[in-house]
């Protein structure tokens, strides 16, 4: 099995055989995000996550890119992206490496990711949402890592989808005091969420519902016309009485890390999500 991904460098082909990463609307948009041109990535990046591939070969593609790393936790999923990479005539230009967040599990991989500390100009991320909470977790553990990476002033493009809401993505800036905030640069449509083919989804939407009892911020999806703004709770009942599924985009979020950057309270409320 694979897939054609179009970018402004040519089409990539990302094969992704059974149990492993198939490439999703999320991959799709941070692909266009990626190679952007007013996103003019250069140097050294790193892809968190990186699945099959996709997102270190579409950033690789670009003259101004010199080499980009991926970690994953899957090792078929690390096998896969490097035939892919070699596919797309890009192997000189990546390297794959089992890991656990940014830390490699093999000699190798720490050697290659030591070399990269601090002195990497992008980061690219996907995170999938994490389980048992309120789905945020893997995306505090990729801005907790990335200032041990990035350059000052380096760029991390993160995946997040719009129903978390700016609360949610408020907070977690908050945490991370010196990354400036510089909004959502890709997006899809509003799109449904297949809750009945995706059983993770519906899995996570019912953390979602939890979180939402726990006095978490509300969640926000939206009804079928992409109108109306409704939490998860009420998006899990009309799924379950009428078989209606919740609506969501699929965005990109870009930060840069600025060391030097003021607290939270001092910022412009332009620096803030929504």
């Amino acid at each position: 099995m694979h897939d054609v991904i179009d970018t402004r460098f040519g089409s990539i082909r990302i094969a992704h055989p059974s149990g492993t990463f198939a490439p999703s609307p999320a991959t799709r948009v941070m692909v266009k995000a990626i190679t952007d041109p007013a996103r003019a990535l250069r140097g050294q990046g790193l892809d968190w996550g990186c699945g099959t591939g996709a997102l270190a070969i579409a950033a690789a593609l670009s003259a101004d890119v010199s080499h980009v790393v991926g970690l994953d936790i899957s090792e078929d999923d690390i096998l896969v992206a490097r035939r892919n990479a070699r596919d797309s005539g890009v192997a000189s230009k990546t390297a794959f490496y089992l890991a656990d967040s940014y830390s490699p599990l093999d000699p190798e991989g720490q050697r290659a990711v030591d070399e990269i500390r601090s002195g990497v100009w992008f980061i690219t991320a996907n995170p999938p949402a994490s389980e048992g909470d309120d789905g945020f977790t893997f995306r505090h553990r990729v801005l907790a890592g990335a200032t041990d990476f990035l350059v000052p002033g380096g760029m991390l493009l993160m995946q997040a989808l719009s129903a978390y809401g700016p609360e949610r993505m408020s907070r977690l800036l908050d945490a991370y005091p010196h990354f400036l905030y510089d909004g959502v640069v890709a997006s899809t449509p509003f799109v449904p969420l297949d809750l009945e083919q995706e059983p993770t989804l519906l899995r996570q939407l019912q953390d979602y519902v939890v979180e939402e009892e726990r006095g978490g911020p509300p969640y926000q999806f939206h009804d079928p016309q992409g109108v109306a703004i409704i939490p998860a709770a009420e998006a899990m009942a009309r799924y379950r009485t009428h078989g209606i599924p919740p609506m969501a985009r699929w965005e990109v979020h870009q930060l840069r890390w600025v060391p030097t950057l003021a607290a939270p309270a001092d910022r412009a409320a332009g620096d803030r999500p929504g």
